[in-house]
């Protein structure tokens, strides 16, 4: 059954991906021409960056787990779903706006926030990932000075600093634009409202 899925899944992507590009292609008419460019610009830059993450995650399953492999994991997951959100956030603000340097700054954002949906995922999900080689709760052990707490202890441990750290960088990204700054912070509270994941 697996065989026969994987044809499936290939053109459905492929198909998804056509009617995103001819979707963009309908904005020609509405977007100014610049915008349209750097539209599609950062959109082939992170697909391009999504589809490499993704190898990675693929390629990735005999990877002797490390702390090395934390740096692995993170390149994977900024590529995969922070590239997703990187193009989101940017995209948006490539459409409305002329203001290189906050399109910019949300593209960033983004980027961030995606990390932080993949981490979240790859931390409530862990027992149903079917790479085991590298979820973050395999990797986790190997953060310094991780031996010293429980496992339950240690996943706490990671989130609140991770959560915390990449928080302040977006809003700190986002200090000259305080009403993004504020949506971006009202954002990460409703989506990242449990905590521990």
């Amino acid at each position: 059954m697996c065989s026969f899925l994987g044809p499936l899944y290939y053109n459905l992507v492929f198909a998804s991906y056509v009617l995103a590009a001819s979707l963009l292609d309908d904005l020609a008419m509405q977007v100014p021409d610049g915008r349209l460019y750097r539209l599609q610009r950062l959109w082939n830059n992170c697909i391009l960056r999504m589809a490499d993450g993704q190898q990675q995650d693929l390629a990735s399953g005999t990877t002797p787990l490390s702390f090395d492999t934390l740096v692995i994991y993170q390149q994977i997951a900024q590529a995969k779903t922070g590239a997703t959100y990187a193009l989101a956030f940017g995209g948006m603000a490539t459409l409305l706006a002329d203001d290189h340097e906050l399109v910019d700054v949300l593209t960033q954002v983004g980027e961030i926030y995606g990390t932080l949906v993949q981490y979240d995922d790859d931390l409530r999900d862990a027992a149903s990932q079917p790479n085991a080689a590298l979820t973050l709760p395999a990797l986790l052990p190997f953060i310094p000075h991780a031996s010293a707490l429980a496992p339950p202890q240690i996943t706490s441990a990671f989130w609140s600093y991770v959560y915390g750290s990449y928080r302040n960088a977006a809003l700190n990204l986002l200090a000259p634009y305080p009403d993004k700054r504020d949506a971006v912070a009202a954002l990460l509270a409703t989506v990242f409202a449990s905590g521990t994941p």
